[in-house]
């Protein structure tokens, strides 16, 4: 939102000849007005965006969107392989995309899967020069689950979610800041007050691909989540 806030004010500098008080409608030249309505148009989005973060959430409206019945292989990287499926969710204590933790009143386990290899890859190197990408890839494994799972609601459809929710699609990409859920993690907070069992959402780092968060808590079969394989990426 900050980002937003400061894209907004440099805009409005472009166009502080326009909106004196003194500015006749009469001397815009055609640039101007649809400079204008571009302006407008940003505006608009920043707004609807910003309609998340204060206190009046529409929790209605999340709950309202499409839900899928699940049936797929999904890929996970990870360091850690425990004896049981629940080992592997991030803990309620720790934030994360997904999950504001426990002191902004998430505290719920989740495990954030990928639709595919590639996404699963750059969900954790995006961000890593190439010498720490070849040491990290060297300590994970690479995990293939099998997701059987009701409930899952669906946030991957950017027509969808801007109209049931009225917010632009890439305040899914966000990140939360200081004491401030993210819009992500408010919504992941009202499927899990609901009893959903998961969530579809688009990958932040790979165009056209998805995550898939699952919620501890909620999920009662061990039989939904299996670990298909689990295999080293890199010999060390």
């Amino acid at each position: 939102m900050s980002r937003q806030l400061q894209e907004t004010s440099d805009l409005l500098q472009q166009f502080k000849r326009l909106l004196t008080d003194d500015a006749s409608p009469q001397s815009y030249v055609p640039k101007d007005l649809n400079d204008l309505k571009n302006w407008k148009a940003t505006i608009d989005k920043h707004l609807s965006t910003a309609a998340l973060y204060g206190d009046a959430f529409n929790a209605d409206a999340v709950l309202g969107l499409p839900r899928l019945q699940i049936e797929a292989v999904w890929f996970r990287l990870s360091r850690f392989v425990g004896p049981e499926t629940r080992d592997l969710y991030t803990p309620g204590r720790i934030p994360t995309r997904f999950n504001p933790g426990a002191e902004l009143g998430g505290g719920f386990a989740t495990l954030a899967l990928a639709d595919d290899i590639s996404t699963a890859t750059f969900e954790l190197t995006k961000n890593v020069d190439l010498a720490q990408t070849v040491e990290l890839l060297k300590r994970l494994n690479l995990m293939q689950f099998r997701v059987s799972l009701d409930d899952v609601v669906d946030l991957t459809n950017p027509d969808t979610v801007s109209t049931a929710l009225d917010i632009d699609f890439g305040a899914l990409l966000g990140m939360g800041f200081h004491n401030r859920l993210s819009v992500t993690q408010k919504i992941c907070l009202t499927l899990v007050r609901s009893g959903c069992t998961g969530a579809l959402f688009p990958s932040r780092n790979t165009v056209g691909k998805k995550n898939l968060v699952l919620f501890a808590n909620n999920i009662r079969s061990q039989q939904s989540i299996a670990v298909l394989s689990v295999k080293s990426l890199m010999a060390s």
